[in-house]
């Protein structure tokens, strides 16, 4: 059996599996994007405490509240593609 990309569905599996693999690789995208995103505001936060200019200090504690919705937002859309309707 040849090997495929990540999400590929093996050729002997069925339609469903390939839906349920897909929607399991999107997933796990997600929470590493929003674990990254964290990460990203947490290394703004500190490069803003080491800075002595006020003006980059402002933006980048900007940029890092900003990270940290974008992650809060992809977290809350996570749970309701996955929250029963």
């Amino acid at each position: 059996m040849k090997r495929g990309r990540v999400g590929d569905a093996p050729q002997h599996a069925t339609a469903g599996y390939a839906a349920r693999s897909a929607t399991l690789v999107a997933i796990w995208m997600m929470s590493k994007t929003t674990k990254e995103l964290k990460k990203q505001a947490r290394k703004a936060e500190v490069a803003a405490k080491a800075t002595a200019d006020e003006i980059v200090t402002k933006e980048l504690k900007a940029l890092a509240s900003a990270f940290r919705a974008q992650a809060k937002v992809i977290k809350q859309n996570k749970k309701k593609k996955t929250s029963p309707a």
